[in-house]
């Protein structure tokens, strides 16, 4: 982990490498639910993009910015990493601990509401219709 927010899904995080092309069958969802896991949030899709789930719509939007965000940072950091800049890794221990006490749904889905928010501002009334 990079940094303290995306400790949000540690452990939970998953990737799917076995890209099928567009789920029209539910043998492929299947197979994607199987590598989210039991308690899986986040899984990157190879060759797709992101998948997050949640127990309510706010909190799986939270966890795709979160994931969204944190594949840039990761891409931002290996960039720097390889002119030189060391890099600076929470280790497991701290990462279970941040994960322990900020990744209740509850509390993801308060992250998110500055956001939607933000977005229902911008885009006026008509946004929630």
């Amino acid at each position: 982990m990079l940094n303290q927010d995306v400790c949000d899904i540690f452990g939970v995080q998953g990737v799917y490498s076995q890209y099928g092309g567009i789920v029209f069958g539910e043998e492929e969802g299947m197979k994607m639910a199987q590598a989210l896991g039991p308690k899986g949030k986040g899984s990157i899709l190879v060759s797709h993009g992101l998948l997050t789930v949640g127990k309510r719509c706010d909190e799986a939007g939270y966890l795709f910015r979160l994931m969204e965000k944190s594949c840039k940072i990761q891409l931002e950091v290996d960039a720097l990493a390889a002119n030189g800049l060391k890099k600076h890794i929470i280790s497991d221990e701290e990462a279970a601990y941040n994960f322990k006490m900020a990744s209740e749904s509850e509390i993801l889905y308060c992250e998110f509401q500055p956001e939607l928010e933000y977005e229902e501002f911008l885009t006026g009334p008509g946004f929630k219709t």
